[in-house]
């Protein structure tokens, strides 16, 4: 809001000078006196008109003489536009700045980048910082960093990082950002508070954040990188099916587009594939991709992997103006397949934790089997979680319901057979940690034990055999499911109307169910391989059933899907793990990682690019791991006009967009208007000489008429009646 401020407020009282130009037109007018002269009738006649003329001309004069008055008046007292943004005298501020720094504010128009754009004026607003100012800069990506640690003082060292700011490979967390400036403006205590946000405001990072947590006499600044519609398009997925293929046999690689154009186009999407060790591309071939406008759209490719061993897929596209989500990686292990953790309290003896490591893992050496590590539930950790492709829990004293739904939330694969005395309870703790909108795919009630009943067992009646997961037994030949005899099961609540039923028995009862939940899946197993419940461990189905479920319920991708600006984990053999252990990235670099040798995991701390990053025993690589940029930063689009008008409307609030020099300069500095009061001055000085003369004597003066010649009507003025 702009207001007009005076510098010399205590000159208020000079304004009654107005009053003079006024004092002298009343004093100076003459008396009238009234005489009839009829002989003068004809002259007064002709003079009426000029005496008009003359009469408009004092009205004139004394109305410019006012306003002259006036503006001599005002120019003393020195008004001034004041600027939201101007500091105000004797005032402290405290100005916080978010500063994105995300991977679409890489997006370039004729050699810019959109972070170049905003970075020049938000170091212009650093610039007007006043010494006893407080202020700090908070760079917004995967998570916020706060330039100081508090806000101070050291205004250089914030300039320096706003003008050297480039972006990263992250994506921005927008409300942390939000917040942690909110935070650090509550705690300065300064009398005016600014909130600085500059970014491009694009509409994936942007739709869910609020600034109603900003108090209200904190005023919002909206610096917008966004000059007009920027077209993109990216690699957004690369998927493997099947996500563990055998050396030599077909696979399939999906790759997903994202068009970020008004128009259809068909991409052109180069795959090459690289034997882990390498120096020689194995393959390069081309996928063809078309998308809708602003849509994404899938292409595949068959591939072949010619032997074990790990393999580094990559997809790419031509260079765009954001060249940074034209490429994605995947890592294809054919060495040791998928990963499982069997959580179970029963870790010695043939009990069904036995028979499900067994199972799951009958020939250790073989290329591409599973690799199963087993815990108890009370010793499991987030490490441990990141470190596998899968859980799979089985009668567990203790189970870490919060741990393992924040597990399966996040992307993981869970797996839960219903065993153990406390599996009924567990299984509603379970169901209350991932709430309402997330659950379980049904409740178990009660263990029905029918071995002294009728047959003294129950079989499987029904299957979704068109499933990849369970196609491999739809023919009778290759495994008979409806062999498989069970004596105990639970009986369940009606399954959820978002839960996948897979397998049934005879009397309806889910033998085994799936549910996703948040970016994965929950798989109930109601069916039990001790050998007391059934004769599953028996049955020569059972290994390659357990072992298509785990892989059919693993991560699209060998591990976690990992993002610049996190952390990274791989899951390595703890025998391999012999030596010093050290992590490279893309560019070779050595990184800072933490070692697990009993569980074989290995957690590189910060990720910082896309790409494959090493990890080494010694000098033996034993694990890669691929790093991607979060899919939603390649759709540039930004916030719809509404959405970015009702940011921060409650509060004080003014949006600029980058080039608007002007627009920004009229909130950081004020304008003063005395000068143009006396240019107004000397103009008005001019025209009251110049309405003067109006009408005026022309060289020789004229002869006043006689008082008694003088009409009442016309004699407003001593000089209006004259006579030759």
């Amino acid at each position: 809001m702009h207001n007009i401020r005076f510098a010399n407020p205590g000159l208020w009282p000079g304004l009654a000078a107005v009053a003079i130009p006024v004092l002298l037109h009343l004093l100076t007018r003459r008396s009238r006196q009234r005489r009839v002269l009829p002989t003068f009738a004809l002259l007064r006649r002709a003079i009426s008109q000029q005496s008009r003329l003359f009469r408009l001309r004092r009205i004139l004069l004394l109305a410019t003489r006012v306003l002259l008055v006036l503006f001599l008046a005002l120019a003393f007292l020195k008004p001034t536009i004041t600027s939201p943004l101007a500091p105000a005298p004797g005032g402290r501020r405290a100005v916080v700045a978010i500063l994105d720094v995300s991977l679409s504010m890489g997006h370039r128009r004729s050699g810019i980048s959109s972070l170049a754009g905003v970075r020049g004026q938000l170091a212009a607003l650093l610039d007007d910082l006043r010494p006893g100012d407080a202020s700090n800069v908070i760079l917004a990506g995967a998570a916020p960093r706060p330039v100081l640690p508090r806000p101070g003082a050291d205004f250089g060292t914030l300039r320096q990082t706003v003008r050297s700011a480039e972006p990263t490979f992250e994506r921005g967390d927008m409300s942390g950002a939000v917040a942690e400036a909110v935070r650090e403006l509550s705690e300065t205590g300064a009398r005016s508070r600014e909130l600085i946000i500059a970014s491009d405001f694009q509409r994936t990072n942007w739709s869910g954040v609020t600034l109603d947590g900003v108090p209200g006499d904190v005023k919002i600044v909206l610096l917008s990188s966004e000059t007009g519609r920027r077209a993109n398009a990216g690699i957004t997925d690369l998927r493997l099916t099947p996500a563990t293929p055998t050396a030599g046999e077909p696979a399939t690689l999906e790759v997903q587009v994202w068009n970020g154009a008004p128009i259809p186009r068909t991409f052109a999407v180069t795959i090459s594939i690289l034997k882990d060790g390498g120096d020689e591309i194995e393959r390069t071939q081309t996928a063809l991709v078309s998308a809708q406008a602003y849509a994404a759209g899938t292409g595949s490719a068959s591939i072949r992997f010619p032997g074990t061993g790990r393999y580094r897929v990559s997809a790419r596209l031509p260079a765009d103006s954001l060249p940074a989500d034209d490429a994605r990686f995947l890592v294809a292990d054919l060495t040791h397949g998928v990963s499982a953790l069997l959580v179970s309290s029963e870790t010695d003896g043939r009990n069904g934790a036995y028979f499900l490591r067994t199972a799951l893992n009958p020939a250790p050496d073989a290329p591409g089997s599973i690799r199963v590590v087993t815990l108890k539930g009370r010793a499991l950790t987030d490490t441990d979680l990141d470190a596998t492709d899968a859980v799979v829990v089985y009668d567990v004293n203790t189970m870490p319901s919060a741990l393992l739904a924040r597990y399966v939330r996040g992307g993981g694969a869970l797996i839960l057979f219903l065993a153990g005395p406390n599996i009924v309870t567990q299984t509603q703790s379970l169901a209350a940690q991932l709430g309402p909108a997330d659950g379980v795919p049904f409740l178990p009630q009660s263990q029905l034990d029918i071995s002294h009943q009728g047959k003294g067992y129950v079989t499987i009646s029904e299957g979704r055999y068109d499933l990849p997961m369970l196609k491999l037994f739809g023919d009778p030949g290759s495994g008979d499911l409806t062999q498989i005899h069970m004596r105990r099961f639970y009986l369940t609540e009606a399954p959820d109307p978002q839960t996948e039923v897979l397998l049934r028995y005879e009397d309806g009862t889910p033998a085994m169910a799936r549910r996703a939940v948040g970016a994965g899946s929950i798989l109930f197993c109601n069916f039990s391989p001790d050998p007391a419940d059934g004769d599953l461990a028996r049955q020569p189905v059972y290994p390659p059933l357990l072992q298509e479920v785990v892989r059919s319920m693993t991560r699209r991708s060998f591990g976690r899907a990992f993002e610049p600006g996190g952390s990274a984990t791989a899951a390595v053999d703890p025998g391999d793990l012999r030596g010093a252990v050290t992590a490279s990235g893309p560019n070779g670099e050595p990184l800072p990682i933490s070692v697990d040798r009993s569980g074989g995991g290995v957690l590189i701390d910060r990720v910082e690019e896309p790409g494959f990053y090493t990890v080494l025993a010694g000098a033996e690589p034993v694990a890669t791991v691929a790093v991607n940029p979060d899919p939603q930063e390649s759709d540039l689009r930004p916030l719809d006009p509404p959405a970015l008008e009702a940011l921060g409307r409650a509060h004080a609030r003014y949006a600029v967009k980058t080039g608007s020099a002007g627009a920004l300069d009229s909130l950081r500095f004020e304008r003063p208007l005395w000068p143009y009061c006396i240019v107004v001055v000397l103009l008005l000085s001019v025209l009251e000489q110049a309405i003067a003369l109006l009408g005026g004597p022309r060289g020789r003066r004229p002869q006043r008429l006689p008082d008694s010649l003088a009409s009442p009507d016309t004699a407003d003025d001593p000089g209006d009646l004259v006579a030759p």
